[in-house]
C-alpha cells in the first residue's frame, strides 16, 4: 500500500499567500494518522536531526506558538511532538490562511484629527515598504461604512480583516457619559466592533491600537475594556505618532520576511 505524503510548511508571522507558500521548500513531510474536528495527528517522515536544528523547533521548546500550513487542510498550531515515535499533534487554528498584502485601517469620523494623523502615518509606512522591493505591493484597505453603500457591510468588514496582514484601529475616545465625577469615555462603536472581531482572528502582533490624548476634552479619557493590555500608541504630537507607526509597521513586515 502506497504512503500518501502530506506537505507541511512552517509559517512564521503570517501566511500572506497560500500559492506563494506552496512554491517554497516544504518544512515537514507527514503521513496522516487521524483527523478530528479540531485536531490533526500525523507521523513525520522528516529527519529528526533536521527538526532539532530548525529555528521553529527551538522556538517551540521555549513555548512559543508555532503554526504550520498543512496541505489540503489549512492552518494549524503545533501542540505536541514525540520525536522518538516521530509523531506530531496539531490543533486547528482559527487564524485565517491566505492573507492579502493589505493593511486594514479601522477609522472613525467623530473626531477627524486622529483619523487623519493615523492614516498619514500608515501611508508613510506603505510608501517606505513599497520602495523596498516587497513580495507584493502593500495596499491600505479601509473600513466600510453605511454611507459607502455596500450590500453586506458586516461581512465585507470581516473578510477584509481576515485577509489583511495587519490591522490598525483608531480607539480615540469620541463621547462620554455620566457626571463629571463618574464620567466614562468611549471610542467609536464601529471601531470597537471591528477591533473585537480582529482580536479573535488575528495574532497580537498583527494589531495596533492608536489613541489621541483628549484629556483636555474629557474629565476621564481612559479607555474601556482591556485596551490597556493591548499593543497601542497614545499620542499628543502627530509627527511623533506618524514616525512611530512607520517604525512599527516596517518592523512587522521585516519580521515576516515581506521586505528585506
Amino acid at each position: 500500500m502506497a504512503i500518501s505524503k502530506i506537505k507541511c510548511w512552517y509559517t512564521p508571522g503570517a501566511v500572506f499567500d497560500v500559492e506563494e507558500l506552496s512554491r517554497t521548500p516544504v518544512t515537514l513531510e507527514l503521513v496522516k494518522k487521524s483527523m478530528l474536528k479540531a485536531g490533526y495527528r500525523a507521523y513525520c517522515l522528516t529527519d529528526r536531526e533536521l527538526i532539532e536544528k530548525s529555528s521553529w523547533y527551538k522556538d517551540y521548546q521555549l513555548n512559543d506558538k508555532i503554526f504550520f500550513y498543512i496541505e489540503g487542510s489549512g492552518l494549524f498550531k503545533l501542540v505536541n511532538i514525540d520525536l522518538v515515535e516521530n509523531e506530531f499533534y496539531f490543533e486547528k487554528s482559527n487564524l485565517p490562511s491566505g492573507y492579502k498584502p493589505w493593511i486594514f485601517y479601522s477609522w472613525q469620523s467623530d473626531y477627524n484629527p486622529s483619523r487623519s494623523h493615523i492614516k498619514e502615518g500608515i501611508e508613510e509606512a506603505v510608501v517606505e515598504i513599497n520602495s523596498r522591493s516587497p513580495r507584493y505591493e502593500i495596499e491600505i484597505v479601509e473600513s466600510t461604512r453605511v454611507s459607502d453603500g455596500s450590500a453586506n457591510i458586516v461581512e465585507s468588514i470581516q473578510k477584509n480583516i481576515d485577509r489583511s496582514l495587519y490591522c490598525v484601529f483608531d480607539i480615540t475616545n469620541v463621547c462620554n457619559s455620566g457626571s463629571e465625577s463618574e464620567s466614562k469615555s468611549y471610542p467609536n462603536s464601529n471601531v470597537s466592533f471591528e477591533l473585537g472581531y480582529a482580536q479573535n482572528r488575528k495574532k497580537d502582533d498583527q494589531v495596533l491600537l492608536v489613541k489621541r490624548d483628549r484629556s483636555d476634552d474629557f474629565s476621564n479619557d481612559s479607555t474601556p475594556f482591556d485596551f490597556d493590555q493591548r499593543r497601542r500608541e497614545e499620542y499628543t504630537a502627530p509627527a511623533r505618532l506618524k514616525a512611530n507607526i512607520k517604525t512599527i509597521l516596517i518592523a512587522y513586515f521585516e519580521g515576516i520576511g515581506f521586505i528585506d
